[in-house]
């Protein structure tokens, strides 16, 4: 923006042709370490101050996902055991 006070940062976190540097700029523990990072410069640049919000129950309204569709019912009674094994509710139905 031309004749703006908007602050503006650049910010470089590696280099994708870099051998070295991919492997660890691919990780769950860089992308998280990194991110805590840049939140902590701006909140310190910015001055920035946490606002807590409350957040409220929607109603009795229940969304549901599907995981899988299968055209051979012991694959989704498969699928179904994994899920329960990890601690999620599921249920095997035929149809759409």
């Amino acid at each position: 923006l031309k004749n703006s006070n908007m602050p503006a940062f650049l910010i470089e976190n590696g280099y994708m042709d870099s051998s070295t540097d991919v492997p660890i700029l691919l990780t769950e523990t860089h992308a998280n370490y990194t991110a805590q990072g840049i939140l902590n410069f701006l909140v310190s640049e910015l001055k920035l101050t946490k606002i807590v919000t409350e957040v409220k129950p929607e109603s009795n309204v229940i969304y549901k996902v599907q995981c899988g569709a299968y055209k051979n019912k012991a694959n989704a009674e498969t699928l179904k055991t994994r899920l329960q094994a990890d601690g999620y509710e599921a249920v095997v139905v035929s149809g759409y």
